[in-house]
């Protein structure tokens, strides 16, 4: 009896044409997804921009490529400053490990778009983001852009986790960058890869996790691991391969995705079982809060980075 009010995209999405429904019941769903290709389906979200996949339809034989290689010669610091365009959970961890190897990062948030994480998950964002600087940059003007660029420009490593097209939108070219900054490494966070068409998917923790079979999918039930498992797994081997490359003086443009990490990893796995875990689960505190929004901004934007 339970009814869902959907909006318009998982509406459109779901109805078939010319029939408008503002609620469905979980039958209802069940019924159209259970009647449908879903390889159809899929190919149908993604055009709306939905982050949908199909069961273990990803698979890869590396977790990672590294498809521009950097100018030798790069600026060597005694530890790396680290420029964070992510958010939510694998890049931010990304960075936060770094941070605790010694790393200066600098958060970069929109001043339009914040890190969702800083207001809904406020425990979660400290943990993560506690000891690193936080700049804001308006990217609707020409100044917030520029500033941006001279952030990036000054960089040992960069992470992001945008679809490539957000970034080129604003004239930052990743590939350009990396082929022609001597040492930077350029760490590229997607759902799918870089390359066309799956650069243009959305994608998030859970279905870029189903994507590779990190799922629990029989005739009784199916179900996911643990929660958005694809973030924390490539969140650390994103900060594997960035400290590789800093401490062998290589650098690149790194192409590593959600999916395609877990898709490898799911290779050494013989079965996936449910295993309870949550009466030994032992959550982190962070060691004090994250700094607040833009409050290193007149000390950082416009200055050469030390």
């Amino acid at each position: 009896g339970v009814t869902l009010k959907l909006d318009k995209a998982a509406n459109a999405w779901l109805a078939d044409q010319g029939t408008e429904l503002t609620a469905w019941s979980w039958l209802e769903i069940e019924s159209v997804l259970g009647s449908s290709c879903g390889f159809e389906l899929v190919d149908r979200g993604r055009l709306m921009g939905l982050p949908v996949t199909v069961f273990n339809s990803h698979q890869a034989t590396k977790w990672h490529t590294i498809p521009i290689q950097a100018l030798p010669g790069g600026r060597r610091r005694s530890s790396p400053v680290v420029v964070d365009l992510s958010s939510l959970w694998a890049g931010p961890l990304c960075s936060h490990l770094l941070e605790l190897t010694g790393a200066t990062v600098i958060k970069v948030e929109s001043v339009n778009r914040s890190d969702t994480t800083r207001s809904v998950t406020p425990d979660f964002f400290n943990l993560l983001n506690a000891g690193k600087k936080s700049v804001t940059v308006d990217l609707r003007n020409p100044h917030g852009i520029r500033q941006l660029k001279h952030l990036l420009e000054q960089a040992d490593i960069v992470i992001e986790s945008t679809r490539p097209r957000a970034l080129q939108q604003l004239g930052v070219d990743a590939e350009v960058m990396a082929e022609q900054i001597p040492g930077l490494i350029w760490l590229s966070i997607t759902g799918y890869g870089r390359s066309e068409p799956q650069a243009n998917f959305v994608a998030f923790g859970d279905d870029a996790a189903v994507a590779a079979g990190a799922a629990i999918v029989n005739d009784r039930e199916a179900s996911f691991i643990g929660d958005a498992l694809s973030d924390p797994l490539t969140g650390l081997h994103s900060a594997i391969i960035a400290t590789s490359m800093w401490q062998a003086d290589i650098g690149g443009l790194v192409d590593i995705s959600l999916a395609g990490v877990t898709a490898f990893i799911m290779q050494f796995i013989e079965e996936v079982s449910p295993i309870d875990l949550a009466a030994d689960a032992r959550p982190r505190k962070a060691p004090m809060p994250a700094r607040r929004l833009g409050a290193d901004n007149d000390d950082i934007l416009d200055h050469p980075l030390s």
